[in-house]
């Protein structure tokens, strides 16, 4: 996120200065050095500025998250049972009823059973017409 710049070696500052005249090289190495620093400052305030705006846009979605987290859980703690034992008593529930669907079913098999035989010594076009 942050970038560090590579210090400034004064030998490389010197070796630098080449065709410049003496007297004027003191000066313009230090005002190149002002200048870099200027500009290294005013980079680290534009990233610190994008850093706390990103962190201020993620503080607010992380607070609608968590109003939206409450929320269901205020309507799901409204809408399930507060009780465990009447949840328990809905899955009896649940199972007399599948029992009672197993029962009929094999009645209306022994049913259908049942009238397959009568036929069996009649027409198939006749199993209907007599009722």
């Amino acid at each position: 996120m942050c970038e560090v710049m590579p210090t400034i070696s004064e030998d490389t500052a010197l070796s630098q200065r080449g065709s410049q005249s003496s007297a004027s090289d003191p000066d313009s190495h230090f005002e190149q050095l002002m200048v870099n620093m200027l500009d290294e400052r005013d980079r680290l305030l534009d990233t610190l500025r994008e850093t706390q705006e990103s962190l201020g846009l993620t503080q607010q979605h992380l607070e609608d998250i968590i109003y939206d987290r409450d929320s269901l859980q205020r309507q799901l703690s409204s809408a399930l049972p507060q009780d465990a034992s009447l949840i328990g008593h809905g899955g009896l529930g649940w199972r007399a009823s599948v029992s009672d669907v197993a029962v009929q079913r094999t009645r209306l098999a022994v049913q259908t059973g049942q009238i397959i035989c009568l036929s069996v010594n009649r027409p198939v076009w006749q199993w209907c017409s007599d009722g």
